[in-house]
C-alpha cells in the first residue's frame, strides 16, 4: 500500500431519509415553499413591469430623455444593491451543494435577502433624498420610481445567481 491509499479520509455519504414518508413530507413542504417564492417572483416582476409601462404612459413620446434618466437611474441603483453579492451566491450556493452543506446554501440565501432589503431601502432612501434635493417635482418623481424598479431588477438578479449556483439555468 502506499502512503495516499492509508492517509485517505472516507468519502462522505450524503444524507437520506429514513422513509418514504419523510421523503415524502419533505417534498411537499418545498413544494408549498417553492409555490410561494413563484407567487413572490411573479408579483415582484409584474409589478416592475407594471411600473416601468406607467412610467413610459405617464412621460409620453416627448419625455423620452426623461424615461431613459430613470432607467440610468435604476439600473445603477441596481448594481449598487447587488453590490457583487450576486457572484459569491453563484460560488457559495454551488460550493454548498457539492459538498451537501444545505444549511450554508440556506444561510448564504437568507443572508442575501437581507442584504438586498436593506440595499433597497438605502437606495430608496437615497432617492428621497436626492428627490427633496431637485426641488421638480416631476424630476423627482422619476428618481423615486428609478429606485423602485431597481428593487426589482436587483431581485431578479439575485433570484438567477441562486439558480445559476443551483445549476438550473
Amino acid at each position: 500500500m502506499t502512503l495516499a491509499a492509508t492517509t485517505r479520509a472516507p468519502a462522505l455519504e450524503a444524507p437520506r431519509a429514513k422513509s418514504c414518508v419523510a421523503a415524502t413530507t419533505t417534498a411537499s413542504q418545498g413544494l408549498g415553499a417553492g409555490s410561494l417564492g413563484v407567487a413572490f417572483r411573479v408579483a415582484a416582476l409584474g409589478l416592475t413591469t407594471v411600473l416601468g409601462v406607467v412610467l413610459a404612459r405617464w412621460l409620453g413620446p416627448a419625455e423620452l430623455g426623461r424615461y431613459e434618466t430613470a432607467m440610468g437611474w435604476s439600473a445603477l441603483l441596481a448594481v449598487l444593491i447587488v453590490a457583487g453579492t450576486d457572484r459569491l451566491l453563484v460560488r457559495e450556493t454551488a460550493a454548498g451543494i457539492a459538498r451537501g452543506d444545505h444549511a450554508r446554501v440556506h444561510g448564504v440565501r437568507v443572508w442575501s435577502a437581507l442584504r438586498h432589503r436593506n440595499g433597497t431601502f438605502l437606495a430608496i432612501g437615497a432617492a428621497g433624498v436626492v428627490a427633496a434635493l431637485v426641488g421638480d417635482a416631476a424630476s423627482a418623481s422619476l428618481v423615486v420610481f428609478g429606485a423602485i424598479l431597481a428593487a426589482g431588477t436587483a431581485g431578479t438578479r439575485r433570484r438567477a445567481a441562486i439558480l445559476q449556483g443551483l445549476g438550473r439555468v
